[in-house]
């Protein structure tokens, strides 16, 4: 059951709310930029993003409880876009390791048939 809006809470949301939604917005962003680009086989950076998390979960705990509200849908976006992108990361090492396995068995079979063919390398 939603609560009803306290008008006086509501006067103490800052005017710049705005500007704190479209950070969240930027930073939704970013993420699914460097989702896209581990998908294609890069290594995104994600220190500066971090970052920016770090401060607007500082600024969130300052806020009043209504403007919380306000931001609340897109957190929540945030924390989903965090665990698509955790999750692709994590698919993507196991992928690296499986690659590298593959590379071993394979440098492995080549030593080994260059034994049996007389040479040693």
């Amino acid at each position: 059951m939603r609560r009803p809006v306290d008008v006086h809470a509501v006067e103490r949301i800052p005017p710049d709310l705005v500007a704190v939604e479209r950070r969240f917005d930027a930073l939704f962003a970013r993420l699914q930029r460097a989702r896209a680009e581990l998908a294609a086989g890069g290594a995104p950076e994600l220190e500066e993003a971090s970052r920016e998390l770090d401060r607007l979960c500082r600024e969130m705990a300052a806020l009043p409880a209504e403007a919380v509200r306000v931001l609340e849908p897109r957190l929540l976006a945030l924390v989903h876009e965090v665990r698509a992108l955790f999750a692709a990361t994590a698919r993507a090492l196991r992928e690296t390791g499986d690659e590298l396995g593959r590379s071993l068995r394979r440098a492995e079979a080549v030593r080994a048939y260059a034994r049996t063919a007389g040479g040693r390398r």
